[in-house]
């Protein structure tokens, strides 16, 4: 479907050394998308919502990990790796989203946030 109301542009990601990597990260996204979903139906969701917090740290061994990786690979600092992933992470849930088969709405503040529009 789309995102309705979406003002930024979708960016691709260029960072994972395999499409497959990316296909993976795409996945593990669309599947935290849905345990929100279905957790928390009515609430808005950005990615330091799906990712962050407590999850933050939790990267490791799971389709992100590549993300902080190789922007590692790539001679930034750990604390400019973290950085890059989650903003490539955000991307990425952007991509997800647009792809998706069900249909989302975007929310204007100071990060990007969603709410699934539930079907009638």
């Amino acid at each position: 479907m789309a995102i309705k109301n979406l003002v930024t542009e979708i960016q691709d990601v260029r960072i994972f050394k395999s499409e497959r990597d990316k296909e993976l990260a795409c996945a593990f996204i669309q599947g935290a998308v849905y345990a929100w979903i279905g957790a928390n139906r009515d609430k808005h969701f950005a990615v330091r919502d799906l990712f962050g917090g407590a999850n933050a740290f939790v990267w490791q061994n799971t389709p992100l990990d590549p993300l902080w990786r190789n922007y590692l690979d790539a001679g930034k600092t750990s604390d400019e790796a973290f950085d890059l992933a989650a903003k490539a992470a955000g991307k990425l849930l952007k991509i997800v989203l647009h792809n998706d088969k069900r249909e989302f709405l975007a929310h204007d503040g100071y990060v990007n946030s969603y709410s699934w529009v539930a079907e009638e």
